[in-house]
């Protein structure tokens, strides 16, 4: 592993951190002795065994520093007529832009459900169409749409923990449909 690669994983796990610090979920004293710990780790045998002592685990690599989305790049995905499904560890950047015209689209993220400190960002730009969305019950689905024509957004958490995990819904939705299904 590169050192610039090797510093990147220490600065994912240190920011991983800091959102569970900013939480009110950890006291200032352990918190600085966990970042000390943390760039004092010389190879990545001691970071994974660090984030496993503290409970947490790295962002899905496409979501680390370096990536597509530590750099802001959206990834577009285009379907008119069509479906689009994802499942399994898909997530290569923490932003999507989709166009959608008559379509169906089902996104999983379950496989995320470990993930501490998760941050996805969809933005949408659908007309007729239907967005289906499975997460862990420990992430939070905000709905920040600007548009929404004879739309809805069909979102009801069930008795989850919040972990710092988040799916942000962004752009507009004409007689369209966005399910959120917690499991």
């Amino acid at each position: 592993m590169a050192d610039t690669t090797f510093e990147a994983e220490k600065d994912a796990l240190i920011h991983v951190l800091t959102e569970v610090y900013v939480r009110g979920d950890m006291e200032m004293t352990v918190f600085e002795n966990a970042v000390a710990r943390i760039h004092a780790c010389g190879e990545p045998g001691d970071l994974a065994a660090e984030a496993g002592a503290l409970g947490l685990s790295l962002p899905p690599a496409g979501l680390r520093a370096g990536s597509p989305a530590a750099s802001g790049e959206a990834i577009e995905m285009n379907c008119a007529s069509g479906s689009i499904r994802k499942s399994g560890d898909w997530v290569a950047s923490g932003s999507y832009r989709l166009k959608l015209r008559s379509s169906s689209v089902r996104l999983d993220l379950r496989e995320y459900a470990d993930a501490t400190g998760f941050r996805l960002v969809l933005d949408l730009d659908a007309t007729s169409s239907v967005v289906s969305l499975t997460v862990p019950k420990n992430f939070e689905v905000e709905d920040r749409l600007a548009e929404r024509t004879s739309s809805a957004v069909r979102n009801k958490p069930k008795g989850r923990g919040y972990g710092g995990n988040r799916i942000v819904l962004t752009g507009n939705i004409r007689s369209s449909v966005v399910k959120v299904k917690y499991r």
